[in-house]
């Protein structure tokens, strides 16, 4: 009855204590879950982020293209429109490819040097080569015009009317209008 008995309190002892070892099994297995759902969120958390971030990402590169794109055929356009202004000055003032060249220069210089485009200086050459103007005579008289329509802030198809028929009438060089054109502005 002894044994019976200290084996008894020895079951109770270690069935006590295989207790309190299962309570700290199952209190570790819920810090496991515990843990295993914050790293689960932390995880789904950090990969919405970078789903989100290739989606910005995305979108940035798609909107550079598209202003890439765009550019480009801005470009495109504004080389065409002067290209065609320019094979309507060759038309007109039926110049050599060396004088077409001295002209093309001409308005592309004067487009990076004022108010106005390459497009609008060929168009003003253009106008000069309708009143009878030589190559020679466009290229120095286009400056002084751009001057006059900007002081005057008249259109350069009227502006170049006026220098044009004032260097005309009065007999006078295509190199003088820069000082025909300070006249008549100021």
């Amino acid at each position: 009855a002894r044994l019976y008995g200290e084996n008894s309190q020895k079951t109770v002892g270690l069935k006590n204590q295989f207790e309190k070892v299962n309570k700290e099994v199952n209190k570790f297995k819920q810090v496991g879950k515990e843990a295993q759902n914050t790293w689960g969120k932390a995880l789904n958390s950090y990969q919405f982020k970078f789903n989100a971030l290739g989606n910005i990402m995305a979108s940035v590169t798609t909107t550079a293209m598209r202003f890439v794109k765009d550019g480009l055929r801005s470009i495109v356009n504004v080389s065409k429109e002067f290209e065609s202004a320019m094979a309507g000055v060759k038309a007109i003032t039926r110049s050599t490819s060396d004088e077409f060249e001295r002209l093309r220069k001409n308005a592309i210089s004067l487009g990076g040097s004022t108010i106005y485009t390459a497009k609008q200086v060929a168009l003003l050459q253009m106008q000069l080569g309708k009143l009878g103007f030589t190559t020679s005579e466009i290229i120095n008289a286009t400056a002084g015009v751009l001057s006059l329509a900007a002081a005057t802030d008249e259109d350069l198809t009227r502006a170049a009317t006026i220098a044009g028929s004032t260097i005309r009438a009065f007999g006078l060089s295509a190199t003088e209008t820069n000082q025909i054109v300070d006249i008549m502005a100021s």
